[in-house]
């Protein structure tokens, strides 16, 4: 999680390519390419882009803030592109994947205790209790407690 505080430390020992420390740039002279060059500063020391757009945000409202206080006339990180960063959605099993894995679940015998492995998409369970994901009842619904003795039961839990 980054703080103010953690982000000024990290930010404030960045080197730019111009040998400049981006913390002793006095803020009367600090403007939108000073930035985009921290930026792509914190991308060539291997930074991920969603880590550098949480400095950024930090570093932004921070000037914001200098704006509105009267210590800067403008807040140049609204100059500034920040670095694009692309969200995957969660994968959500069809009602045909989550009807074979019940189907599989119930011809399984549980009685001996034998670890069982079952997949749904990429989620897989098996026997030693570690399954990623919601309870499914027989009827392919979504339980909403999650089942007895979760993480540690010899089994999946499929049955409400």
């Amino acid at each position: 999680m980054l703080t103010v505080r953690s982000t000024v430390k990290i930010i404030s020992a960045v080197e730019l390519p111009d040998v400049r420390r981006f913390g002793d740039i006095r803020l009367s002279r600090l403007n939108w390419q000073d930035i985009e060059s921290l930026h792509a500063t914190m991308r060539g020391a291997g930074k991920s882009a969603a880590y550098i757009r949480r400095c950024a945000t930090v570093l932004a409202r921070a000037l914001d803030l200098a704006r509105k206080r009267g210590l800067i006339d403008s807040n140049p990180a609204k100059d500034a592109t920040r670095p694009r960063t692309t969200r995957s959605k969660p994968y959500a099993p069809t009602g045909g994947e989550v009807r074979a894995v019940l189907a599989k679940a119930a011809s399984a015998d549980l009685t001996d205790r034998s670890p069982v492995e079952m997949s749904c998409g990429n989620v897989t369970c098996n026997g030693g209790g570690q399954c990623v994901g919601h309870r499914v009842t027989s009827e392919g619904k979504r339980a909403s407690s999650p089942p007895a003795g979760a993480g540690t039961a010899p089994g999946p839990d499929l049955g409400a």
